[in-house]
């Protein structure tokens, strides 16, 4: 007669039996849980690249679109610019054909010698709005400083150029042409009804803001002032590539600020 083993032998082994399919569900339970976390981290990582590639599209389908753009505006300032300026040659040499009187002629020569200096300014503004290596706060300081020298040079208005210091950082073509085309209206405002005799323009930057200074000397803003429009042009300008213009509160003359987020 077999001897039985005793109770508590077998309840042993049924324990270890017991422990040991519970470790090896244990086991499988925590490698289902390893792949599907490796799974679900895999399509994570797959949306992830997805986004990222879908960004890198939208930049450059705005990136292109930028570019049409630009190509857009020069063809029209093309056409407006050394349209108008190639009219006025043509009508200007057909007087001089047509006029038989001598003392006209100096009057009309320095008239056509001007339109002849605007054309050309008009082709070198626009070398360097197409050139991309000018895509820089320094470049566009450079010829703020240049044209506004170069714009008084004959007048009675003096340029003081301050330059309290900026990081050189990169700016699109069209932001660069903006900012230099409100300095411009600025400046031209100022030849034409200030009274000043000096300006100062001054660029310094301010944490994340690039601020131009214009600072006259002369009248002030006056109630009858026609620079209405110039102004609304500015601060269109400056609104379209989230900037700000301001007109500063001044005890003397006119103070004019253009802020720029970087």
């Amino acid at each position: 007669m077999k001897s039985s083993l005793p109770f508590e032998i077998k309840l042993t082994y049924f324990l270890a039996v017991v422990l040991l399919v519970v470790f090896v569900g244990f086991l499988i339970f925590i490698v289902v849980l390893s792949n599907r976390k490796q799974v679900i981290s895999q399509k994570e990582n797959e949306l992830k690249d997805a986004e990222f590639k879908n960004i890198l599209l939208q930049k450059e389908i705005e990136v292109q679109k930028e570019a049409e753009r630009e190509r857009l505006r020069i063809s029209r300032d093309m056409h407006d610019d050394f349209g108008s300026g190639i009219s006025a040659l043509k009508l200007q040499v057909e007087f001089l054909k047509l006029s038989k009187h001598e003392g006209f002629l100096d009057e009309h020569i320095n008239d056509l010698l001007k339109s002849c200096d605007d054309l050309n300014h008009s082709m070198r503004e626009m070398l360097w709005g197409l050139n991309s290596t000018n895509d820089s706060l320094e470049s566009l300081v450079n010829y703020v400083t240049i044209y506004a020298v170069n714009f008084f040079k004959k007048t009675k208005i003096k340029p003081h150029i301050q330059n309290a210091g900026y990081q050189n950082k990169i700016i699109g073509a069209v932001t660069r042409r903006n900012l230099y085309l409100c300095v411009k209206e600025a400046l031209n405002n100022i030849y034409k009804h200030s009274l000043a005799e000096n300006v100062i323009i001054s660029f310094e930057q301010v944490e994340h803001q690039f601020i131009i200074d214009i600072i006259d000397d002369g009248v002030g803003l006056k109630p009858e002032s026609p620079c209405g429009n110039g102004f609304a042009n500015m601060d269109s300008r400056m609104n379209s590539m989230n900037g700000e213009f301001r007109i500063v509160p001044s005890e003397v003359g006119l103070h004019l600020q253009f802020v720029l987020q970087l």
